[in-house]
């Protein structure tokens, strides 16, 4: 069985002749990839933020106009898969991602937008098949990257922090490894005297941990 949920929040809309950028919609899920079965169990659970709308400086009094900010994404997990034959995580697309909208593009002296946030977080207790890397190589949380001043007369936009944690306990005592992987929106671009690139977002990890009774457990 596979049980899966993906939304994505709306773009904000374009402003013209010196107005904002709207800002990207929030997306957040929460347990929302739940099934039953005797079986194999594997899930998906996907949630991204809507990008920000551009921004038009013209005619705006200067400061004033910006491009949208991207919309924030969480993707929240808990699942006790002791009633599973297994739960499979062989495919790097199981399991949990959150990524934050990209913050609006900007110009004629506005700036660009900030990205969104980022949380994605997965409990998971089970038996798990081999090899039992939980978390797998990608990333949990993923923020959003500024957006940028594209011809020469305003700042970029700064980076979504993202913020991303793994907790796994195996129920038949298997040697498991466990993964947590966030990383923060890149910083927008500028161009020109006096005007700057957008700040990195910021990159952090909640408690991750892997339990298994008798048996080799790591966690990185």
């Amino acid at each position: 069985v596979l049980a899966g949920a993906s939304i994505t929040g709306g773009a904000g809309g374009d402003g013209t002749s010196g107005a904002s950028g709207g800002r990207g919609a929030d997306a957040s899920l929460s347990n929302v990839a739940i099934g039953s079965t005797n079986g194999q169990f594997s899930f998906q659970q996907f949630s991204t933020g809507g990008n920000g709308g551009a921004g038009d400086g013209i005619g705006a009094p200067a400061g004033t106009a910006h491009g949208g900010d991207g919309g924030n994404a969480s993707s929240l997990y808990t699942l006790n898969g002791s009633g599973f034959s297994a739960i499979d995580n062989s495919n790097p697309n199981n399991w949990v991602l959150a990524t934050g909208g990209a913050g609006g593009n900007a110009t004629s002296g506005a700036t660009a937008g900030n990205g969104g946030t980022a949380t994605g977080t997965t409990t998971i207790t089970g038996n798990f098949l081999a090899p039992s890397n939980i978390g797998g190589s990608t990333p949990q949380a993923i923020g959003g990257n500024g957006g940028s001043n594209t011809d020469g007369t305003g700042n970029g936009g700064n980076g979504g922090a993202a913020d991303a944690g793994v907790k796994a306990t195996s129920s038949t005592n298997q040697a498991i490894t466990v993964n947590a992987i966030s990383l923060g929106g890149n910083g927008g671009g500028a161009g020109g005297a006096g005007f700057t690139g957008g700040i990195g977002g910021a990159a952090t990890l909640d408690p991750t941990s892997g339990t298994s009774t008798n048996a080799n457990v790591i966690v990185n």
